[in-house]
């Protein structure tokens, strides 16, 4: 009898020890590293992690995120478990930041397009970006580093800029990068951008998009929100630095650069104790004339020839031998301003 008492203490000692290591819930124990890894909320969205410091070269706020395997393995079950209709990742903290960039392994990105339809969201201070499986497969091809970066990036207007866009116009870049390279044009694809404008807003505003020539493009969007956490929610093939700002400001920004990005390209040709410069109307704008500049010396001092409507002029009166190098800008009157083209390349001729 004694014998079997003993027996039975040792089985419920062993037990009680067994009930202790194991987890009251078998599926917090299969996904043990799930539930002890990612910060999720009740929609699913995980709140990542994140490098926030201040960068002294750069004198700005930043925040800085890596999206781990067990996050993205976690949410992509989460998906098939429950079905919360995309994967979602939120970046919080110092609302004054003025950069936030969240990597993504390409090889995360590929399963999460191969094994779910659903699109990638990721929320920060400055922003979303909601990514759909073809665009997720798209990056993966064009991106040559391991990641692939998402990067907001708020920006300021010069004293220049402002008289363009206006004192209260909100400014922020956004990006993919891979492998130290940006990639801003999507091909076929889009992403869908919203914009969190923390600043105070005032009237009615729209979106344009500065290129990477210098050129002005609206854009279709949307907005919506109240001072203090105002938003604009826009679709775009093309990323790069947007500029939210009223109607009016939009169109004058846009004639503007249209003059300002505009570069024209001249031929030079050697005459008879003369030589002739030539080129082709630019196009987006009517030019008011053009200016042309001469010099002896290529990286010399130019001085201004002649100012004219047409598309040549003749640079006469000049020694057989003379080589001289010129270069020639548009420009055109806006609100009776005279607004200045880019100038050519340098280009030389002989007089004969």
């Amino acid at each position: 009898m004694k014998n079997r008492r003993k027996l039975l203490a040792i089985l419920l000692g062993a037990v009680l020890c067994i009930s202790a290591v194991l987890p009251a819930d078998p599926m917090s124990y299969v996904y043990g590293a799930e539930t002890s890894g990612p910060n999720v909320n009740d929609n699913g969205t995980i709140i990542a992690d994140i490098d926030s410091r201040y960068n002294e070269s750069k004198q700005r706020e930043e925040m800085i995120s890596s999206l781990g395997e067990d996050d993205m393995e976690y949410q992509i079950w989460q998906e098939g478990e429950y079905g919360f209709g995309g994967l979602r990742w939120s970046i919080w903290g110092n609302m004054q930041v003025a950069y936030t960039e969240i990597s993504i392994n390409k090889k995360l990105l590929k399963a999460a397009y191969q094994r779910t339809n659903v699109p990638v969201e990721v929320e920060t201070v400055l922003g979303n970006f909601c990514i759909s499986s073809d665009l997720m497969r798209y990056l993966v091809k064009k991106g040559k580093g391991k990641d692939i970066k998402l990067v907001l990036e708020k920006g300021e207007l010069s004293d220049k800029e402002k008289k363009i866009y206006g004192e209260g116009a909100y400014v922020c870049s956004a990006y993919f990068t891979s492998g130290g390279k940006k990639i801003t044009d999507l091909g076929s694809e889009s992403v869908e951008i919203t914009l969190s404008i923390r600043d105070k807003v005032s009237g009615a505003l729209q979106a344009g998009r500065l290129d990477s020539k210098g050129k002005f493009h609206s854009v279709k969007s949307r907005f919506g929100g109240q001072i203090g956490n105002f938003r604009c929610r826009f679709d775009t093939k093309r990323l790069g630095t947007f500029i939210l700002t009223s109607s009016t400001r939009i169109e004058y920004a846009k004639r503007v650069t249209a003059v300002t990005s505009s570069q024209l390209k001249i031929k030079t040709v050697g005459k008879k104790n003369a030589i002739g410069i030539s080129w082709k109307k630019p196009s987006g704008f009517k030019p008011t004339g053009y200016q042309i500049m001469a010099s002896s010396k290529k990286s010399g001092a130019y001085k201004r020839i002649k100012t004219t409507k047409k598309l040549s002029c003749v640079d006469s009166g000049l020694k057989k031998g003379t080589k001289k190098y010129y270069k020639v800008r548009p420009y055109a009157k806006i609100n009776g301003e005279k607004i200045y083209g880019k100038w050519s390349s340098i280009k030389a001729a002989t007089a004969k």
